[in-house]
């Protein structure tokens, strides 16, 4: 990779992640923890939706573009992308229109908001991967840092005329998603000279399938990170949403980092993959064994500047309630975290069913977990919930492993 790629990559890691970060710190900085708990669960509502319309057909383009390292499929992967997200976030959306009380204006801006982000954000996963799988990391750098400078925008106009939460989430989420699309079409424009119309309908069937067969564990991944927030919003208050939405702030960080991280080991996987049985288990444990160094200096890092916030920021005092469940979360995400590089690993290498399997017990340990600790236990379940399921899922991630 050249100098240049490298700074653009980094550098666009940085943004994404500043830009998230920012989403929520300044959220919880200006808004009451009851009002910071809505947005925490409003945000938790969107990544289960955003999920749904993907159809996990981000990880087809994943492995096919890897695989064969040609621009064949894009154009492909776009339109197949695009069809499904606006199929699925219509219907979604007429369900919600349908089926639940239309009285409410938070909830009804909320619907509108759900349609134009469910097909945005899903084609743009998909173009991400794609980018990806072509090693683009400085075009991916760039794209990224655009956005993150799109999401500073909306969040300085939100609080400079103080704006609702809604208005909020269409400035921090929608705009910046939109922007992204709009660059993500002319990429793929651009390649619409190289499709075969004869074509579509196999390439089609093709992501279909593989990506249903990734989408419920991608689906049950997304979720499970936000499972700890929906559940307290159902069996607690918007406050305990609240105070436990800002712990979610610091675990959001350590995945995104681990994204950051896997974007780079995804395609050496599948590549890798080919060599003998014994050479690809020396290189994943190889990987893990930096992992684990490389994240633990972030985890610390991270959790050093919430620690420190917390103490020394005078609208922060108020989620002083939370410093003992945010060290257990650290105590979490210390022994987790190494394995978050590998999340899509066995579907890198052709196994995507099994990839699924391990997210679903993975989803499913921590939704029963957080049901049963939960109303007990209000964030301390929550925490306690995630650890354990995390542990469950790294048990079973070994045994597969090493039965390959």
């Amino acid at each position: 990779m050249k100098t240049i790629d490298k700074f653009l990559y980094f550098t666009g890691f940085v943004f994404q992640g500043a830009s998230t970060f920012l989403i929520l710190i300044f959220a919880s900085y200006f808004f009451s923890i009851s009002e910071f708990g809505t947005l925490s669960y409003l945000i938790a509502l969107l990544f289960f939706f955003i999920q749904v319309t993907g159809l996990g057909i981000h990880f087809s383009a994943l492995y096919y573009e890897s695989k064969t390292n040609s621009n064949v499929f894009t154009f492909y992967h776009f339109i197949n992308s695009l069809t499904s997200s606006f199929l699925i976030s219509s219907v979604i959306y007429f369900s919600l229109s349908y089926y639940f009380d239309n009285t409410n204006e938070l909830f009804n801006r909320f619907k509108i908001f759900i349609l134009p982000i469910g097909v945005f954000s899903a084609v743009n996963k998909t173009f991400y991967m794609q980018i990806n799988a072509k090693r683009m990391f400085g075009f991916y750098g760039g794209v990224t840092i655009l956005k993150g400078v799109v999401v500073l925008i909306g969040i300085v106009i939100s609080f400079i005329f103080k704006l609702s939460l809604i208005h909020y989430l269409y400035l921090t989420y929608l705009i910046p998603e939109t922007v992204v699309f709009l660059i993500n079409l002319s990429f793929s424009i651009f390649h619409f000279s190289k499709i075969s119309f004869s074509r579509i309908l196999k390439v089609f069937f093709i992501d279909f399938f593989y990506g249903l067969k990734s989408f419920w564990g991608a689906m049950f991944l997304e979720t499970m990170t936000k499972v700890d927030v929906l559940m307290l919003g159902v069996l607690q208050s918007e406050f305990y949403v609240g105070l436990y939405g800002f712990i979610s702030i610091f675990s959001d960080l350590i995945l995104m980092f681990s994204t950051f991280l896997r974007s780079f080991v995804n395609p050496q996987i599948t590549l890798n993959y080919k060599n003998s049985k014994f050479d690809f288990k020396m290189f994943i444990k190889k990987k893990l064994k930096w992992s684990i160094k490389i994240n633990f200096i972030f985890t610390l890092i991270i959790s050093s500047c919430f620690f420190i916030g917390l103490f020394y920021i005078p609208n922060l005092f108020k989620f002083q309630e939370c410093l003992k469940v945010l060290f257990i979360m650290f105590i979490v995400m210390i022994i987790s975290s190494p394995y978050f590089i590998l999340f899509q690993f066995f579907g890198q290498i052709g196994k995507p069913l099994v990839q699924s399997n391990l997210f679903l017990i993975l989803f499913l340990s921590n939704l029963v977990l957080n049901f049963i600790l939960v109303p007990f236990y209000n964030m301390y379940g929550a925490v306690i919930a995630t650890g354990i399921s995390y542990l469950v899922y790294i048990s079973l991630f070994n045994y597969k492993f090493n039965r390959l």
